[in-house]
């Protein structure tokens, strides 16, 4: 799962139903280490 790798943002919060991401903190993420994947 890509969110284990240790250099992945850290949730913003972890609730029972599993942790949240900020959608900004994702997209630098992917722009930065997976760019093919990055929204056109």
């Amino acid at each position: 799962m890509i969110a284990n790798q240790r250099n992945f943002p850290e949730p913003v919060a972890v609730l029972a139903m599993g942790k949240l991401w900020r959608r900004s903190d994702v997209m630098a993420w992917i722009r930065e280490r997976r760019p093919g994947l990055a929204e056109g």
